[in-house]
């Protein structure tokens, strides 16, 4: 699926969104490897760290159409994105209940530090820092009755096709099962980070003790079959700040 996804640049609007986004940046990253922009728009970037975040109130949250809520709603969301920005990870898009994130191998355009130099383990690492860091933002938010809200979370590991889509209003997307599997993972969240063996196995090399991974049996998982998952449980150090669910 993921070899499909290779577009060429010969549409005119596309090509004015290329050089308009690109600000200054000349390439793309495609296996390891950078690519001239006007040449390729899209293909297969691998060893990235995708996550999926949601409002366990979402449902209360999303269909209140008051003023205050719509504040309410700015205000978490910008405080998100300020922890991203500070991460260094890459805000893929927030729309309807869903609040996604992907390591800066999937940027576009890309980081300047070079994402396809980065330690795959290094961005997984940074990416559960992150999630720990959203689950205690949105704690300190409320919803319309006075509640704290809490973050379901999902990461997932592995390939994922970025492309430049459509003629009007063109935008960046990314797909593959890395990004479905970092969907599910979320919806399977109860209140410990949840993630696939991948983001397991890239934590192993980390040398991290703040974080340890464990399992949560085998899942079937919808539209991927049956999977080991993971909870992502923090150490001695951080569990004050998580809710009690996340706790060990």
């Amino acid at each position: 699926l993921l070899k499909f996804l290779v577009i060429r640049n010969s549409d005119h609007k596309l090509s004015n969104f290329n050089s308009e986004q690109m600000s200054g940046h000349q390439n793309f990253p495609v296996d390891d490897e950078f690519l001239p922009v006007d040449e390729i728009i899209g293909r297969t970037i691998h060893h990235c760290t995708v996550m999926f975040c949601t409002l366990k109130q979402h449902t209360d949250v999303l269909f209140d159409f008051s003023d205050e809520a719509f504040q309410r709603l700015h205000n978490l969301i910008s405080d998100f994105d300020d922890a991203v920005v500070r991460s260094g990870m890459f805000k893929y898009q927030h729309v309807g209940e869903w609040y996604i994130v992907a390591c800066p191998r999937a940027a576009f355009p890309p980081v300047e530090e070079g994402p396809a130099k980065a330690d795959p383990s290094a961005y997984t690492l940074r990416m559960i820092e992150l999630a720990s860091e959203l689950q205690r933002i949105a704690m300190r938010h409320r919803d319309r009755h006075g509640k704290p809200l809490e973050l379901r979370v999902g990461l997932s590991a592995g390939s994922v096709a970025g492309a430049v889509v459509g003629a009007d209003r063109p935008f960046y997307c990314l797909y593959g099962t890395t990004v479905n599997t970092a969907a599910r993972m979320c919806k399977h969240a109860t209140g410990a980070v949840h993630c696939c063996g991948a983001v397991a196995t890239n934590l192993a090399p980390a040398g991290c003790n703040s974080f340890r991974c464990v399992s949560a049996g085998i899942t079937d998982i919808k539209g991927l079959g049956s999977m080991e998952t993971f909870d992502i449980l923090a150490g001695a150090a951080c569990l004050a700040a998580l809710p009690l669910a996340c706790r060990s």
